[in-house]
């Protein structure tokens, strides 16, 4: 049984879900497993790009829907879970860690980021913002995913939006955002690595 390629198939059968939510511009894969040098025993970690001003309210929804599955990651876990440990907003692309000594990581997990969905060339921009990382080329990506990143129709995602982008959903950003962070922070410990502002949501808790 090849889990590397069942890892990736259910990484790309939750994206094409993830798709559908309005104010989601980008769904990538990183980490272990788009560098090719996973194990069975490794998580599928996921970086979501959202449009501005609405990073927790796709948050909640793509939390939702993966709670609905069985690809949930638990601490408990983790092997061929779905981690959502990275979410960004469209206009705040660069990734680069607050903490120095923690830049050469961050590199090695996105230098290899694979696009599962892009909508509006966010990849490109992603690598734009992104040059840093080239000082931390080391080690090339151990396998190459034949992947075609998914596209969604445009017009439809626009529709979608204009129901959504009311001063009601402005209201719900805000309070998902006091909510989330609160919940976030309540958590944290002084050794995790755990960031959340209006434009991006940074989860790296320490094992």
């Amino acid at each position: 049984m090849d889990w590397q390629k069942i890892y990736l198939s259910r990484a790309i059968r939750y994206t094409r879900i993830l798709s559908l939510i309005p104010f989601v511009r980008f769904v990538g894969l990183n980490g272990s497993l788009a560098r090719g040098c996973s194990s069975k025993k490794s998580d599928i970690d996921l970086l979501i790009v959202t449009h501005p001003g609405r990073i927790y309210t796709v948050r909640l929804f793509a939390t939702i829907i993966l709670a609905l599955t069985p690809w949930r990651r638990r601490p408990n876990n983790v092997a061929g879970k779905i981690c959502l440990n990275c979410f960004l907003s469209e206009n705040h692309l660069n990734i680069c860690p607050e903490c120095k000594s923690n830049e050469k990581k961050v590199a090695l997990s996105n230098l290899a980021l694979v696009p599962l969905f892009d909508l509006g060339n966010v990849y490109e921009k992603f690598q734009h913002e992104n040059v840093w990382m080239k000082n931390y080329l080391i080690e090339k990506k151990k396998k190459n995913f034949p992947i075609r990143s998914l596209k969604n129709k445009k017009f439809l995602q626009t529709i979608k939006e204009k129901i959504c982008f009311t001063s009601l959903g402005d209201w719900f950003e805000h309070w998902q955002m006091n909510y989330q962070t609160t919940r976030i922070l309540r958590g944290k410990k002084q050794v995790d690595e755990i960031y959340v502002s209006t434009d991006f949501i940074k989860l790296h808790p320490k094992k």
